[in-house]
């Protein structure tokens, strides 16, 4: 819930910064909600891990959810 507190933000937002001097590439997990990738986005993050975009099925297989028209891939 990145989207909503302010604290967590401004903690982010120095990491990104130093990543960025660092010419390091941040990946962010456990992103679960639209509203959290957003604001991740929108800070500069582009690499995304979490149930959002792939979860198992019933079967075990991965399925891998692209947020903007919700297809999947079979892994």
């Amino acid at each position: 819930n990145i989207h909503k507190d302010g604290s967590k933000q401004a903690i982010l937002q120095s990491l990104i910064r130093c990543g960025e001097l660092l010419e390091i590439r941040i990946c962010a997990t456990g992103v679960e909600q639209p509203e959290e990738w957003m604001w991740l986005e929108s800070a500069g993050i582009f690499c995304f891990q979490g149930n959002l975009f792939s979860k198992y099925d019933k079967n075990g297989y991965l399925k891998i959810f692209w947020p903007e028209s919700n297809e999947f891939i079979e892994c």
